[in-house]
């Protein structure tokens, strides 16, 4: 049986409320490439299941100056499609708005082993990027390859792989 209790409301409505609060924000930023063209120039790209989701003051910061308010989403390997990746779990980090896979690592988040559905996976390119202080961080952005299952970017109105806002042409 699903029990649903204050915390995982909370979590459904800001994940919800930040999808939609933010959805315009990403109309000057230059659109990312193809699904196709993300998943040819991929180095590595591994089947990854979201254990949980934080959305929260967390640290470290890619930029200084920017909000601290970020997603750390905690990934749970289960194999790599293309290249090599050692780690059987990884902890990457995502800015709580669009551009990016907000609303669709919520929805994982919830559905992470709910009656062993193969259909709480997802395809990723883990990312390292360096923070100012020289750490190296896994990041969920806007511009890496994933692949979520259909059912997903289905409820969630995304179109080849980024929702339209995420895809506009520049001006």
């Amino acid at each position: 049986m699903l029990r649903t209790g204050g915390k995982l409301n909370r979590l459904v409505f800001a994940g919800f409320f930040l999808g939609v609060a933010f959805a315009g924000s990403a109309h000057g930023m230059q659109p990312c490439p193809s699904r196709a063209t993300l998943l040819e120039d991929a180095k590595t790209i591994v089947e990854v299941r979201v254990k949980s989701l934080f959305i929260g003051d967390t640290q470290p910061r890619l930029v200084e100056n920017f909000p601290a308010r970020t997603m750390r989403v905690e990934l749970e390997v289960k194999r790599v499609i293309k290249g090599d990746f050692l780690p059987k779990e990884v902890v990457a980090f995502s800015y709580g708005f669009p551009p990016g896979p907000v609303r669709e690592l919520t929805l994982m988040a919830l559905l992470y082993s709910f009656d062993d559905d193969p259909g709480d996976t997802f395809e990723w390119e883990p990312l390292l990027q360096q923070t100012e202080r020289g750490e190296k961080i896994y990041v969920v952005g806007a511009c890496e390859y994933y692949r979520f299952p259909d059912f997903v970017e289905e409820l969630n109105g995304t179109e080849g792989g980024f929702r339209k806002f995420d895809r506009l042409p520049p001006p």
